[in-house]
């Protein structure tokens, strides 16, 4: 399954002319407010909070009237080219009132606006995953929200050179510009995306790829009459208070930037847009290159980073007599039996949960809860780190900075970091990790997926290259097996996916893909050397590999 870029890039305009209009406004409104009506900021940050209040009763109207919309064109595209077309005939309005001084009709041609834009925002954003099978969504989001940076670019741009220095300077050219860019946007959307047969097609492309086109993010949430876990509760309404929180600050800058800009660094009348427009030129610019680079590091060099600050920071903690007692390192379960070999010298708990950093968050807010553990450190092999409680989430800029201060301290014992990693291994041991999938296509290979899982279950692994299997975690029921037929419950989330714990600290890990059809295979092994771990990666690759491709490939 592959994202048709093209299709993508079409819907995106839609996200396109809404970026462009809010740079415009965020920009131009205070400055109106302040400069011709005399608005001070206290009434002027009220009348920016307008569309905010606007969207809290509308975007959710707008968005279930799209939703019972059925009509040739489609669902959402009515919405799309109504509110964009009665957008873009009373934007003049705004420039016409500044002209004329007229309080009213600038009030009058703000909301009408506002109602506009509202019209088409929750429409418009529903688009995209109407029209890209589940798998792809986040792909499509990255694509069109690099359209919407691109297009308060574009908007930034004709700020700075279409609005002039003045007290009352003529806002007319940049709202045209606004107008035609979001008339544009929109025609093109119309023209080249028919809403009906790309849906049809996306239902074809998720149904062959074995993916049920009706199943959306929230398949898995409560049903009627169903009570919501009280730990998932509570992680939604953080993460609600956080992206309140983040509007809050982000509004609060970007609204009052351009009075800002004029009064402290005597930019008038375009120039401000200039600051927005580099800081946003290298955001976009960035995009591309960190992906590579992401891609670049990848899984093992993000597993053996992650080790490396483990170490630097217990090491750290342990000579200066500030380790506590009950100190716990969280992990995800894939990653890799290295960081609990470092966590179990320096006398630390190491748990290890799910992959997603979610439920390393989790772990940390039990702690706070509870007090029984003080967390330390976290990571998973999904180019994630955090140090400290601090944060709920990856923490780059506190990971950064302890990455250079691990660098500095490697330097100051004339070593690198790659001799600090063959440190580790003398210390440890050498653990390496192997990851491989197999891809199936289609309802048929769903169920192939389903059936070796099955078999793993059914007919238990007691040994794999020599290695006796000492546990087998099954976290679809929850429940963890020793050899002697002994078993525990798992305290983590039910999810499908087994683990096998080994002889010597090797592991084995099977799970189904959750956004591609493949069954995904995690294999880990330690050895005393790094021939050594590398025979048993392979001899323990080969042997499961034969397991599941017997039930995978079966004739």
């Amino acid at each position: 399954m592959k994202l048709n870029s093209k299709r993508t890039f079409y819907v995106g305009l839609a996200f396109m002319s809404i970026s462009a209009f809010w740079q415009v406004y965020d920009g131009i409104i205070p400055l109106i407010l302040k400069y011709t009506f005399g608005i001070g900021d206290t009434w002027s940050g009220a009348v920016m909070a307008l569309d905010n209040v606007l969207a809290l009763f509308m975007l959710p109207l707008f968005g279930v009237l799209s939703d019972r919309t059925h009509t040739r064109i489609g669902r959402r595209m009515p919405f799309i080219l109504a509110g964009t077309a009665g957008a873009v005939m009373c934007l003049v309005l705004i420039p016409l009132a500044n002209q004329l001084k007229s309080l009213p009709l600038f009030f009058v041609g703000l909301g009408l606006v506002l109602i506009c834009m509202a019209t088409y925002r929750s429409p418009a954003v529903a688009l995209m995953p109407d029209v890209t099978p589940k798998p792809l969504r986040s792909q499509g989001n990255a694509i069109i929200n690099l359209m919407g940076a691109v297009g308060g670019i574009i908007m930034l741009a004709a700020v700075k050179f279409l609005v002039p220095a003045g007290d009352n300077p003529n806002y007319f050219p940049v709202f045209l510009c606004t107008a035609a860019l979001m008339a544009v946007c929109v025609m093109l959307l119309f023209v080249k995306i028919k809403e009906p047969a790309c849906v049809a097609q996306m239902e074809k492309e998720s149904s062959e790829a074995g993916y049920d086109p009706a199943d959306q993010d929230g398949a898995d949430a409560p049903g009627e009459g169903e009570k919501m876990d009280p730990a998932v509760f509570r992680s939604l309404v953080l993460i609600l208070a956080s992206v309140v929180l983040w509007f809050m600050g982000y509004n609060a800058v970007t609204t009052h930037f351009s009075k800002y800009a004029r009064e402290s660094w005597g930019m008038a009348g375009g120039n401000y847009a200039m600051v927005l427009m580099v800081a946003q030129a290298g955001a976009i610019l960035t995009y591309i290159p960190v992906g590579m680079i992401a891609a670049r590091v990848g899984r093992k060099r993000t597993i053996q980073i992650g080790c490396l600050l483990l170490e630097h920071l217990l090491s750290a903690h342990s000579e200066k007599g500030t380790l506590p007692k009950n100190g716990a390192v969280v992990k995800s379960l894939v990653s890799t039996q290295l960081a609990d070999a470092i966590a179990a010298r320096y006398g630390v708990t190491m748990i290890d949960v799910l992959t997603g950093f979610r439920f390393i968050s989790e772990q940390i807010d039990r702690f706070a809860r509870t007090g029984e553990k003080t967390f330390l450190f976290g990571f998973e092999e999904s180019y994630g780190f955090l140090a400290g409680g601090y944060s709920r989430d990856k923490d780059a800029i506190l990971s950064a900075v302890l990455a250079a201060e691990m660098c500095v301290s490697y330097a100051e014992r004339g070593m690198t970091l790659y001799d600090g990693l063959q440190s580790l291994y003398r210390t440890y041991g050498y653990y390496k990790e192997r990851v491989a999938s197999y891809t199936l296509e289609g309802k048929a290979g769903m169920e192939r997926i389903a059936a070796a899982m099955q078999s793993l279950r059914s007919d238990p692994i007691r040994s794999l290259a020599g290695l006796g299997v000492l546990f087998c975690e099954d976290y679809t029921v929850g429940v963890r097996t020793g050899a002697d037929g002994a078993s525990e419950p798992l305290l983590l989330p039910k999810t499908n996916l087994i683990r096998l714990l080994l002889d010597g600290g090797a592991w084995v890990v099977v799970r189904p893909s959750g956004t591609e059809p493949k069954l995904k295979l995690y294999i880990g092994g330690r050895g005393e050397s790094e021939a050594a771990v590398d025979d048993q990666l392979g001899a323990l690759y080969a042997e499961i590999d034969a397991r599941l491709k017997a039930v995978l490939f079966a004739e």
